[in-house]
């Protein structure tokens, strides 16, 4: 079954990183919306460079149970991190175990200087989900 995803907001943060920090703002694992609509946020960093470089996130601001995490990124590629995974490991919960109540907050990361990082905040409705996984 095909699941459509909209994606409501392509990039609500965009920048090349120069090795500070930099806040991740409206970092959303999973949350039910109106009309059983499902929301959730994903992260993606694009390695600009031809060295492997570091992205990690190192704080958070919002609702407890946030665990840090390192990626390493491949030069010429791109990785796309889960709400989940910028929260806590995604092997704990997912759209059959969701996380509850439901998180949402901003990720403070770190990312080597070379990195492109972007937030994309994406719906979709839960029949369509449920439709995917059976």
């Amino acid at each position: 079954m095909r699941v459509f995803f909209a994606l409501l907001l392509s990039i609500l943060a965009s920048l090349e990183a120069t090795g500070e920090s930099i806040l991740l703002p409206g970092i959303n694992p999973l949350a039910y919306g109106s009309g059983k609509s499902v929301w959730s946020s994903e992260v993606r960093v694009t390695n600009l460079s031809s060295e492997r470089k570091q992205f990690a996130v190192v704080d958070w601001i919002g609702s407890p149970g946030w665990r840090p995490k390192t990626w390493q990124i491949e030069p010429n590629q791109t990785l796309t991190i889960s709400g989940y995974d910028v929260f806590r490991d995604a092997t704990l919960s997912g759209p059959s175990n969701p996380i509850n109540p439901p998180i949402v907050g901003a990720a403070i990361a770190e990312a080597d200087p070379g990195l492109l990082v972007q937030i994309a905040v994406l719906t979709h409705r839960i029949n369509e989900l449920t439709d995917h996984f059976k």
